[in-house]
């Protein structure tokens, strides 16, 4: 039972870290390896019919949360109808920019950003 404890145990810590949720999301990728880490949060659901072309829609998937690496912090700077922008911050002051979209019926995705993609807007309420 020891080995359930501890497993169960870690689940609980992963799940509860800051991160990145969505249906379906891939890890990001940084300098062409991968970055941080992808737990699965949630079951898998969609469309799971073998015979569907899933041209209108994306095939079932799992909720997955996407978790920065040991040493970097992640900040939701603020998000419009349709994205929502974080920030990451490494310890040695390393800075970027991520975006979520929600492409409800296709997966959601994460992909790295630009601080000039961020709405004035947005980073002006910041300063509030």
């Amino acid at each position: 039972m020891d080995k359930l404890y501890e497993a169960i145990k870690t689940a609980i810590e992963k799940m509860g870290k800051d991160g990145i949720t969505g249906w379906g999301i891939n890890c990001l990728q940084l300098y062409d390896e991968k970055f941080g880490e992808l737990i699965e949060i949630g079951p898998t659901y969609g469309c799971a019919n073998y015979n569907c072309n899933h041209v209108s829609h994306s095939p079932a998937a799992p909720i997955y949360k996407w978790l920065p690496p040991e040493g970097w912090s992640l900040s939701k700077l603020g998000s419009d109808d349709a994205l929502t922008w974080y920030y990451l911050k490494s310890l040695e002051g390393e800075e970027y920019v991520i975006e979520f979209s929600d492409n409800h019926p296709y997966y959601d995705s994460i992909k790295w950003a630009d601080f000039a993609d961020v709405p004035e807007w947005i980073l002006a309420e910041l300063a509030k």
